[in-house]
């Protein structure tokens, strides 16, 4: 049966012709016989009820086919009126119309956060708003995205020394060549608000707690090593990885890391790991790095070595001695870090 789209005239959802024949009749009922306000519990507002309250209603008497006449008439043309109705609104020195799905603030600055929340509370329709040239504080970050959670916010996060847009695809610290401090799980909160992030390198740094890792779930190159780190239970979450660096940190239970098929590069290198047994059945590994920190059994090597017989090992010295950063992946990541946009690896 055809159905008919009464959505944007009235607030009701789409519905069949027999539908709308039974609802315009129970209209029609209450209208003529009964004591009640006519829409009582629908929205008197609207344009189309506006206007049938002032002209539908002069009539002491109106037949049916004229009332459903009418009333669909003001319906479908309440969809033009209330759009002819809205006016453009001032954001932020930024004309918009209200009725916009994104906006882009440009290079003007947001001063006045009340101001702002004034203007996006007259904008049901947005998805999207752009504002890259303010500086906002992590208080009015929060403040934003917890007031509008339908709203994506483009924005530039500065964490100390470091800046990072929200729409970035990849982002580090490059501490290890650099001789600013490092810093804490605390400093990277606020990267919650890159859902686009697809590569991280938080390396050289003091992080403890990587439970911010939750809130990025589409990472695809990780890098934590020469951090504080004891529990990598988040990382269980990430499936999307395909590069994982945790060398030199203070990880013995590696389990979480078993349910990781995409993986393909681990450096576990200077840990204080006590089972291999969680690793022997990635055999979808290429490289795995151990080092010679625990100076593992021979037995246990070699029983690794068996359940992975594809897969390149490194036992020795130096988290990222041998053939590590000999590999095309790492030249890879190296160019996507310092232009920020991310590029899968080459298979």
């Amino acid at each position: 049966m055809k159905e008919f789209d009464v959505d944007k005239a009235s607030g009701f959802k789409t519905t069949t012709y027999r539908q709308l024949s039974l609802y315009l009749d129970i209209m029609y009922e209450i209208h003529y016989n009964s004591n009640a306000e006519w829409g009582t519990g629908i929205m008197m507002d609207e344009p189309w009820c506006l206007f049938y309250r002032s002209v539908a209603r002069r009539s002491d008497i109106m037949s049916k086919p004229v009332f459903i006449t009418v009333w669909l008439l003001c319906m479908i043309l309440s969809a033009g009126i209330g759009d002819a109705l809205a006016e453009p609104i001032n954001v932020c020195g930024i004309i918009c119309d209200t009725q916009a799905v994104s906006i882009d603030l440009g290079e003007n600055l947001v001063e006045d956060i009340q101001q702002l929340v004034q203007a996006l509370d007259q904008m049901p329709n947005l998805t999207q708003v752009d504002m890259y040239n303010s500086k906002l504080n992590k208080e009015n970050m929060a403040y934003l995205s917890e007031r509008y959670p339908n709203i994506t916010f483009g924005w530039t996060i500065h964490i100390w020394e470091h800046v990072i847009r929200t729409d970035q695809t990849a982002f580090s610290t490059l501490h290890g060549s650099s001789p600013n401090p490092p810093h804490t799980e605390k400093d990277f909160d606020v990267l919650k608000y890159c859902k686009k992030l697809k590569a991280l390198d938080l390396g050289h740094n003091w992080i403890d707690d990587i439970s911010f890792l939750n809130d990025l779930p589409d990472l695809e190159v990780l890098i934590l090593g020469r951090n504080q780190i004891h529990d990598i239970s988040p990382i269980a979450n990430l499936h999307h990885l395909v590069y994982l660096e945790l060398f030199s940190n203070h990880i013995k239970d590696v389990s979480p890391l078993a349910g990781l098929t995409s993986l393909r590069d681990l450096n576990l290198s200077n840990n204080p790991i006590l089972d291999l047994s969680p690793l022997m059945d990635m055999k979808w590994l290429d490289r795995l790095w151990l080092g010679k920190f625990m100076n593992y059994p021979e037995e246990q090597k070699k029983e690794i070595l068996a359940a992975l017989p594809d897969c390149e090992f490194f036992w020795d010295w130096g988290p990222t001695a041998g053939t590590w950063r000999e590999h095309p992946h790492y030249f890879a990541l190296y160019d996507f870090f310092r232009t920020t946009v991310y590029v899968p690896f080459e298979e």
